[in-house]
């Protein structure tokens, strides 16, 4: 998926800040950017999808 396309070193740093999050603090991290990204990809379609292309 993008992590594939970003490469080792882009995926590094975005998993240590996320693994760094406490668990409660995580899933309210989480959960903002996954739902502004479906959000966005109904306009131009899914962000995951322009990322994965």
């Amino acid at each position: 998926m993008m992590t594939c396309r970003t490469g080792p070193g882009r995926r590094k740093t975005e998993d240590a800040p996320i693994q760094y999050v406490p668990p409660e603090e995580k899933k309210t991290v989480v959960e903002s950017p996954e739902r502004t990204e479906p959000k966005r990809g109904k306009e131009g379609g899914a962000p995951v999808k322009v990322k994965d292309l």
